[in-house]
């Protein structure tokens, strides 16, 4: 008797924790839960202060925009879900990181508009009133110039799907966007790629595709001092390349 009453509580124990162990599987996020899942035209952006890659937005197959913002961490090699609190789906957007305010600005995207400031410190979102900005501009590229301790944004497609050849400054003291407007500009473009050089003080700009011209392989150089575009005359140039990437090697001092 006591031997059945034993094995009865043997076989209800095995039940119970079979049981369990499946109710926690049921509840095991699945993997597009914690990582950002299959996704194109997001933007990323590296943060020094969490020493993390912060994504967000782009598109699913089919144009579905996104709007989620995620962390990646080198030292876990994990993602995150950050700030429930984003900007609005969008796509082809650009954002940069700003060391004298520890924020990232992001701007732009298909089909919306807006300026938008991630908290680098409380990891939050949140826009900012601008009294006038760029428009609508996607494919666009963006810098952050830390003489200027402003934001320059350069060309991409507008409202109308036409490409353009505007320069802006975004001043992160006066939280507003201005015109530049400088005499020589390069060929008005989008998906090209812009980075502060600080060997030389000012950002280079290249690549990308124009409307008449196809993509291009040049290569110009922004005095945000002296509102200025020139072009460089270099030793060698990139393939012609549409949405390239490009980064500033501080150990070697050059653009790569």
């Amino acid at each position: 008797m006591k031997s059945r009453i034993l094995m009865a509580i043997v076989v209800a124990s095995f039940l119970m924790s079979l049981s369990i162990s499946l109710s926690s599987a049921h509840h095991i996020p699945a993997q597009d839960t914690i990582n950002p899942g299959p996704r194109g035209a997001h933007a990323m952006v590296y943060d020094p202060y969490n020493e993390q890659i912060v994504l967000h937005g782009g598109a699913t197959t089919g144009f579905h925009y996104l709007g989620d913002t995620w962390g990646y961490s080198y030292t876990t090699n994990s993602w995150t879900r950050l700030s429930r609190t984003s900007p609005t789906a969008r796509a082809n957007h650009a954002m940069v990181y700003c060391n004298s305010t520890n924020e990232i600005i992001l701007f732009g995207g298909w089909q919306v508009g807006g300026t938008w400031s991630f908290d680098c410190e409380l990891e939050t979102w949140s826009e900012v009133t601008t009294s006038t900005d760029p428009g609508e501009h996607h494919s666009l590229a963006m810098a952050y110039d830390p003489k200027e301790n402003a934001v320059i944004l350069f060309g991409g497609f507008n409202s109308d799907g036409v490409e353009t050849d505007d320069t802006w400054k975004f001043d992160l003291e006066t939280r507003e966007w201005s015109d530049l407007a400088p005499e020589t500009t390069p060929l008005a473009r989008y998906g090209h790629v812009m980075v502060y050089d600080e060997s030389i003080e000012q950002i280079v700009m290249t690549c990308g595709n124009t409307a008449y011209q196809g993509h291009q392989q040049d290569t110009w150089a922004f005095n945000a001092s002296s509102n200025s575009w020139t072009e460089l005359a270099t030793d060698g140039n990139p393939d012609r390349l549409k949405w390239p990437s490009m980064t500033f090697d501080t150990v070697n001092q050059k653009c790569t």
